[in-house]
């Protein structure tokens, strides 16, 4: 599949700043979901998207930063939950930030975990996180089980958070 998106200079992003957030591609993967196909795609400095193959249509998207674009969370990876909701791993902000997708772009969860690249497993409620630099069994240095909205159970300790 060759395809190319940029949310500048279109309305539909223009809320997350594109300018400057759309920075650094860190990741960009096709998943379907509901008989669609979706691109997802973070940049380091806060630009993080599901969007509709080939439309370019706003599925969810929002700016993963703590204050305005920039790379104080790097976002680096993101993975399309079996509920729909949205997991974005921040290596610079050590957590994996979960969105409920459904309440828009700040309804959010955040575990507290270094790493670098988030994955579902086909089919299960697995979250798997992937840190860079030294690999432990397989690359994978933490598994969660991502329970509902907003609780993930995390190395056997459950974190949750109130959606704000």
């Amino acid at each position: 599949m060759q395809w190319s998106f940029t949310p500048d200079g279109d309305s539909r992003y223009a809320d997350l700043q594109p300018a400057s957030s759309f920075t650094y591609v860190s990741e960009a993967k096709a998943r379907t979901s509901g008989g669609s196909t979706l691109v997802l795609v973070t940049a380091s400095y806060g630009f993080a998207a599901v969007v509709e193959y080939p439309t370019g249509k706003r599925r969810w998207a929002g700016l993963v930063a703590g204050s305005g674009p920039g790379d104080d969370l790097n976002p680096h990876g993101i993975e399309l939950l079996p509920d729909g909701n949205v997991a974005v791993a921040c290596s610079r902000g050590n957590t994996v930030r979960v969105y409920a997708a459904s309440q828009g772009p700040t309804a959010t969860c955040d575990v507290p975990v270094w790493c670098r690249w988030v994955g579902v497993s086909d089919g299960t409620s697995e979250l798997g996180v992937f840190a860079g630099g030294v690999l432990s069994k397989g690359g994978v240095t933490a598994v969660g089980r991502y329970v509902r909205r907003p609780r993930l159970s995390w190395g056997g300790t459950s974190h949750s958070a109130p959606l704000s």
